[in-house]
Protein backbone atom coordinates (compact mmCIF):
# COMPACT_ATOMS: atom_id res chain seq x y z
CA UNK A 1 0.00 0.00 0.00
CA UNK A 2 1.20 3.51 -1.13
CA UNK A 3 -0.06 6.87 0.69
CA UNK A 4 1.77 8.87 -1.77
CA UNK A 5 0.01 12.74 -1.80
CA UNK A 6 -2.71 11.81 0.50
CA UNK A 7 -3.19 14.38 3.05
CA UNK A 8 -3.63 12.58 6.73
CA UNK A 9 -5.84 13.79 9.84
CA UNK A 10 -5.05 11.66 12.94
CA UNK A 11 -6.16 12.16 16.44
CA UNK A 12 -4.95 11.21 19.70
CA UNK A 13 -1.64 10.91 17.33
CA UNK A 14 0.76 11.73 20.74
CA UNK A 15 0.08 7.65 21.82
CA UNK A 16 -0.82 4.69 21.22
CA UNK A 17 -2.94 3.91 18.39
CA UNK A 18 -2.81 6.84 16.66
CA UNK A 19 0.62 7.20 16.58
CA UNK A 20 1.65 3.78 15.21
CA UNK A 21 -1.11 4.47 12.65
CA UNK A 22 1.01 8.02 11.96
CA UNK A 23 4.06 6.39 12.01
CA UNK A 24 3.17 3.50 8.94
CA UNK A 25 1.06 6.20 7.10
CA UNK A 26 4.08 8.46 6.97
CA UNK A 27 6.55 5.93 6.60
CA UNK A 28 4.30 4.67 3.34
CA UNK A 29 4.46 8.10 1.76
CA UNK A 30 1.45 10.21 3.35
CA UNK A 31 1.56 14.17 4.52
CA UNK A 32 0.37 13.50 8.07
CA UNK A 33 -1.23 16.25 10.50
CA UNK A 34 -0.96 15.19 14.51
CA UNK A 35 -3.88 16.08 16.20
CA UNK A 36 -3.64 15.69 20.09
CA UNK A 37 -3.82 18.01 23.21
CA UNK A 38 -0.86 16.65 25.05
CA UNK A 39 1.88 19.13 23.25
CA UNK A 40 5.14 17.31 24.98
CA UNK A 41 3.60 14.01 23.66
CA UNK A 42 3.31 15.67 20.27
CA UNK A 43 6.79 16.61 19.78
CA UNK A 44 7.82 13.77 21.39
CA UNK A 45 5.47 11.91 18.63
CA UNK A 46 6.61 13.56 15.83
CA UNK A 47 10.46 13.06 16.64
CA UNK A 48 9.77 9.13 16.67
CA UNK A 49 7.76 9.37 13.68
CA UNK A 50 10.34 10.89 11.84
CA UNK A 51 12.54 8.74 12.10
CA UNK A 52 10.72 6.40 9.64
CA UNK A 53 11.08 8.63 6.92
CA UNK A 54 10.98 7.21 3.47
CA UNK A 55 13.97 9.11 2.12
CA UNK A 56 12.44 8.45 -1.75
CA UNK A 57 9.71 10.72 -0.71
CA UNK A 58 8.82 14.07 -0.59
CA UNK A 59 6.29 14.83 2.82
CA UNK A 60 5.08 16.10 5.33
CA UNK A 61 4.63 15.93 8.84
CA UNK A 62 3.04 18.42 11.00
CA UNK A 63 0.77 18.62 14.33
CA UNK A 64 -1.61 20.88 15.96
CA UNK A 65 -2.32 21.08 20.24
CA UNK A 66 -5.77 20.90 19.85
CA UNK A 67 -8.71 20.33 22.59
CA UNK A 68 -11.03 18.07 19.83
CA UNK A 69 -14.07 19.11 22.22
CA UNK A 70 -13.19 22.93 21.22
CA UNK A 71 -15.71 23.29 18.54
CA UNK A 72 -13.98 26.55 17.38
CA UNK A 73 -11.16 25.05 17.52
CA UNK A 74 -11.13 22.41 15.44
CA UNK A 75 -13.48 24.48 13.11
CA UNK A 76 -10.29 26.76 12.71
CA UNK A 77 -7.53 24.08 12.48
CA UNK A 78 -9.23 21.67 10.17
CA UNK A 79 -9.66 25.09 8.02
CA UNK A 80 -6.25 26.25 7.88
CA UNK A 81 -5.38 22.59 6.92
CA UNK A 82 -7.60 22.96 3.89
CA UNK A 83 -6.40 26.03 3.12
CA UNK A 84 -2.40 24.56 3.24
CA UNK A 85 -2.88 21.15 1.44
CA UNK A 86 -5.89 22.01 -0.22
CA UNK A 87 -7.69 18.63 0.15
CA UNK A 88 -7.86 15.96 3.45
CA UNK A 89 -8.41 12.87 2.08
CA UNK A 90 -7.88 10.57 5.35
CA UNK A 91 -9.00 11.05 8.70
CA UNK A 92 -8.09 8.53 11.86
CA UNK A 93 -10.44 9.45 14.95
CA UNK A 94 -8.36 7.59 17.60
CA UNK A 95 -8.51 10.31 20.41
CA UNK A 96 -9.59 8.55 23.30
CA UNK A 97 -9.32 8.33 27.41
CA UNK A 98 -10.16 5.97 29.61
CA UNK A 99 -11.53 5.75 33.70
CA UNK A 100 -13.24 3.27 35.48
CA UNK A 101 -15.70 3.76 38.28
CA UNK A 102 -18.93 1.72 39.75
CA UNK A 103 -21.77 3.81 38.53
CA UNK A 104 -22.20 4.77 42.30
CA UNK A 105 -19.01 6.84 42.62
CA UNK A 106 -19.16 8.39 38.83
CA UNK A 107 -19.33 12.11 39.00
CA UNK A 108 -21.23 13.82 36.04
CA UNK A 109 -18.41 15.55 35.48
CA UNK A 110 -16.51 12.58 34.50
CA UNK A 111 -19.02 11.28 32.66
CA UNK A 112 -19.31 14.61 30.41
CA UNK A 113 -15.15 14.42 30.14
CA UNK A 114 -15.03 10.68 28.60
CA UNK A 115 -18.20 11.01 26.55
CA UNK A 116 -16.71 14.26 25.83
CA UNK A 117 -13.32 13.30 23.78
CA UNK A 118 -14.81 9.89 23.02
CA UNK A 119 -17.54 11.18 21.43
CA UNK A 120 -18.04 14.39 20.69
CA UNK A 121 -14.26 15.24 19.94
CA UNK A 122 -14.82 12.28 16.92
CA UNK A 123 -18.50 14.01 15.90
CA UNK A 124 -16.72 17.38 15.63
CA UNK A 125 -13.60 16.76 13.84
CA UNK A 126 -15.51 14.41 11.28
CA UNK A 127 -18.46 17.04 10.65
CA UNK A 128 -15.91 19.85 9.86
CA UNK A 129 -13.55 17.63 7.43
CA UNK A 130 -16.33 16.15 6.03
CA UNK A 131 -17.36 19.60 4.65
CA UNK A 132 -13.67 19.32 3.15
CA UNK A 133 -13.98 16.01 1.60
CA UNK A 134 -17.57 16.66 0.72
CA UNK A 135 -16.35 19.26 -2.15
CA UNK A 136 -13.90 16.47 -3.50
CA UNK A 137 -16.23 13.86 -3.65
CA UNK A 138 -13.70 11.87 -2.26
CA UNK A 139 -12.28 10.97 1.19
CA UNK A 140 -11.95 7.95 4.03
CA UNK A 141 -12.44 7.99 7.68
CA UNK A 142 -11.92 5.38 10.41
CA UNK A 143 -13.30 5.75 13.59
CA UNK A 144 -11.74 3.92 16.60
CA UNK A 145 -14.10 1.91 18.58
CA UNK A 146 -13.70 -1.14 21.06
CA UNK A 147 -14.47 -4.50 21.98
CA UNK A 148 -16.47 -2.56 24.05
CA UNK A 149 -18.58 -1.16 21.57
CA UNK A 150 -20.28 -4.71 21.32
CA UNK A 151 -20.09 -5.84 25.29
CA UNK A 152 -20.86 -4.13 28.66
CA UNK A 153 -17.99 -3.69 31.18
CA UNK A 154 -18.83 -3.11 35.32
CA UNK A 155 -16.84 0.28 36.08
CA UNK A 156 -16.90 1.37 32.84
CA UNK A 157 -20.54 2.70 32.13
CA UNK A 158 -19.51 6.13 30.88
CA UNK A 159 -16.51 5.05 27.90
CA UNK A 160 -18.70 1.48 27.25
CA UNK A 161 -21.45 4.23 26.08
CA UNK A 162 -19.14 6.10 24.43
CA UNK A 163 -17.57 3.03 22.19
CA UNK A 164 -20.99 2.24 21.88
CA UNK A 165 -21.89 5.50 20.34
CA UNK A 166 -18.98 5.43 18.07
CA UNK A 167 -20.62 2.42 15.91
CA UNK A 168 -23.93 4.35 15.77
CA UNK A 169 -22.27 7.21 14.52
CA UNK A 170 -19.88 5.81 12.33
CA UNK A 171 -22.87 3.97 10.15
CA UNK A 172 -24.75 6.67 10.42
CA UNK A 173 -22.44 8.86 8.34
CA UNK A 174 -21.72 5.93 6.24
CA UNK A 175 -24.79 6.21 5.15
CA UNK A 176 -25.15 10.02 4.59
CA UNK A 177 -22.28 10.48 2.74
CA UNK A 178 -22.14 7.51 0.74
CA UNK A 179 -23.66 9.45 -2.78
CA UNK A 180 -19.67 11.70 -2.16
CA UNK A 181 -18.22 8.59 -2.21
CA UNK A 182 -16.76 8.92 1.07
CA UNK A 183 -16.15 5.46 2.93
CA UNK A 184 -16.57 5.55 6.69
CA UNK A 185 -16.29 2.53 8.91
CA UNK A 186 -14.85 1.53 12.45
CA UNK A 187 -11.66 -0.54 13.93
CA UNK A 188 -12.56 -2.02 17.24
CA UNK A 189 -9.29 -3.52 18.82
CA UNK A 190 -9.52 -5.25 22.25
CA UNK A 191 -7.05 -5.16 24.95
CA UNK A 192 -3.92 -3.75 23.46
CA UNK A 193 -0.20 -2.50 24.51
CA UNK A 194 -1.24 0.97 24.91
CA UNK A 195 -1.19 3.50 27.64
CA UNK A 196 -4.61 3.47 27.49
CA UNK A 197 -5.17 0.20 28.45
CA UNK A 198 -2.69 0.26 31.16
CA UNK A 199 -4.06 3.04 32.49
CA UNK A 200 -7.37 1.61 33.37
CA UNK A 201 -5.87 -2.02 34.96
CA UNK A 202 -4.56 0.26 37.43
CA UNK A 203 -7.78 1.95 38.18
CA UNK A 204 -9.81 -1.52 37.98
CA UNK A 205 -7.23 -3.22 40.19
CA UNK A 206 -8.10 -0.32 42.98
CA UNK A 207 -11.90 -1.76 42.83
CA UNK A 208 -11.62 -5.70 42.22
CA UNK A 209 -8.70 -6.70 44.75
CA UNK A 210 -6.57 -8.37 42.01
CA UNK A 211 -2.77 -7.75 41.86
CA UNK A 212 -1.91 -6.20 38.63
CA UNK A 213 -0.62 -9.97 36.89
CA UNK A 214 -3.89 -11.31 38.67
CA UNK A 215 -5.74 -8.91 36.79
CA UNK A 216 -4.06 -9.55 33.11
CA UNK A 217 -4.16 -13.42 33.70
CA UNK A 218 -7.90 -12.78 33.98
CA UNK A 219 -8.07 -10.69 30.44
CA UNK A 220 -5.93 -12.94 28.85
CA UNK A 221 -8.08 -15.81 29.67
CA UNK A 222 -11.06 -14.17 28.12
CA UNK A 223 -9.17 -13.34 24.48
CA UNK A 224 -8.69 -16.89 22.38
CA UNK A 225 -5.78 -15.83 21.09
CA UNK A 226 -4.19 -15.26 24.52
CA UNK A 227 -2.33 -12.00 24.05
CA UNK A 228 -3.03 -8.44 24.51
CA UNK A 229 -3.16 -7.03 20.66
CA UNK A 230 -0.21 -4.27 19.73
CA UNK A 231 -1.18 -0.40 18.59
CA UNK A 232 0.69 -2.07 14.96
CA UNK A 233 -1.53 -4.68 14.37
CA UNK A 234 -4.20 -2.50 14.94
CA UNK A 235 -2.70 0.05 12.33
CA UNK A 236 -2.85 -2.34 9.57
CA UNK A 237 -6.21 -2.89 9.66
CA UNK A 238 -6.59 0.85 9.74
CA UNK A 239 -4.13 0.99 6.83
CA UNK A 240 -6.38 -1.21 4.94
CA UNK A 241 -9.57 0.34 5.14
CA UNK A 242 -8.51 3.77 4.14
CA UNK A 243 -5.89 2.68 1.32
CA UNK A 244 -7.06 2.66 -2.10
CA UNK A 245 -7.72 -1.19 -2.14
CA UNK A 246 -10.93 -0.66 0.13
CA UNK A 247 -13.30 0.59 -2.44
CA UNK A 248 -16.48 -0.64 -1.23
CA UNK A 249 -16.24 -0.98 2.43
CA UNK A 250 -18.35 1.66 4.33
CA UNK A 251 -20.50 1.35 7.53
CA UNK A 252 -18.48 -1.62 8.80
CA UNK A 253 -16.75 -2.72 12.39
CA UNK A 254 -13.02 -4.59 11.79
CA UNK A 255 -12.91 -5.90 15.07
CA UNK A 256 -8.88 -6.84 15.96
CA UNK A 257 -9.14 -8.09 19.24
CA UNK A 258 -7.65 -11.83 18.71
CA UNK A 259 -10.92 -13.19 19.24
CA UNK A 260 -12.50 -11.80 22.20
CA UNK A 261 -15.93 -10.46 20.45
CA UNK A 262 -17.10 -11.91 17.78
CA UNK A 263 -19.60 -10.53 15.14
Amino acid sequence: MKFIGTNVIVTGAGGGIGKAVAKDLYSLGANVILFDLDKEALIKAKKEIEKNKNNNVENTLNYYEIDITDSQKVKYAVAQISKDYHKIDILINAAGIISSFPLSELEEKEWDRVINVNLKGTFLVSKYVLEVMTNKKSGKIVNIGSDLSYLGQKMLSHYVTSKHGILGFTRSIALEYAEYGILVNAVCPGPTETPLHYKDIEMQIQYSGLSKAEHLGRELKNIPLGKLGKPEEVSKAILFLVSDENTHITGAALDVNGGLAMH
